[in-house]
Formats: structure tokens, sequence, C-alpha cells
């Protein structure tokens, strides 16, 4: 039986006793009464939304595993699973960089092409950091 039932049940039977509401125990009585009833309809809105929540993941875990599965090609026929084609550029493995940006203090881990580019902004803040790269140590 539902809380919500229960708490319809237990109501009925103090009314059954034909109790008044004139002593301050049969006052108390009847306030805890509403206030299980209170908490019973406000449960039942809790479970409502749960249920939902759970059936919004479910549909999320299922794009995100089409997702997944759409995505698993790099698409240029290699079966790779990288996305940035360096593994392409002449077999060289890419190297990477951390950066820490000025504004936010976080750090940014950028590849070799991003460097590159001179200018790039912080994902992060928004920050432009200007980025210097040396041709000769590469």
């Amino acid at each position: 039986m539902s809380i919500g039932k229960r708490v319809t049940y237990l109501k009925g039977l103090v009314e059954g006793l034909s109790l008044g509401s004139s002593t301050k125990e049969e006052k108390i009585l009847h306030a805890i009464i509403d206030i299980l009833g209170d908490i019973s309809t406000e449960m039942e809105e809790i479970e409502k939304t749960v249920e939902q929540l759970d059936d919004d993941i479910m549909i999320l875990a299922e794009e995100l595993e089409r997702l997944v599965e759409t995505d698993n090609d790099c698409g240029c026929g290699c079966g790779s699973h990288r996305h940035d084609h360096a593994h392409h550029d002449k077999g060289r493995t890419p190297t990477f960089y951390t950066v820490c940006c000025p504004g936010c203090q976080k750090e940014i881990t950028i590849d070799e092409e991003v460097l590159k580019l001179g200018t790039i902004d912080c994902p992060n803040c928004g920050e432009a950091l200007e980025l210097e790269f040396d041709e000769d140590e590469e």
C-alpha cells in the first residue's frame, strides 16, 4: 500500500473514532495526520520527478551510445579513433604543450598546430593568449 493510501486510511480511522479537536491531544493528532498527508503528496511528486529524470537519462545514454558508435572512426578510412588527423602526418606523433592562462590561471593543453597559430582564446575565460613557437626547437 502506498504512503498516500496509508495516510488516507489513518485519517479515516481517526474520523471513525469521532474525535473532536478540543483537547490538546486531538489537535496534535489532527496536525500530525495533516503533516503526513503533505509529506505523502511531496513524496509522490518527487517519485514522478525521479521517474522522469530516469527516462531522460536513459534517452541521453542511448543517444550517447549512438554518437560514440557513429563517431568511432575518424572518417578517413584508416580505422583510427583519433580525430586530429595528426596520425596521418608522415607517421609523426603529435606533440602536446601545457600553457597556463595568465587570466584564469588554468592550464590548457594544446598541440603543435595550435601553437603555430600564435594566438588562441582561452577556452576557460576567453582571454586572448599570445603563443610563441620557435621553429628551431622543433
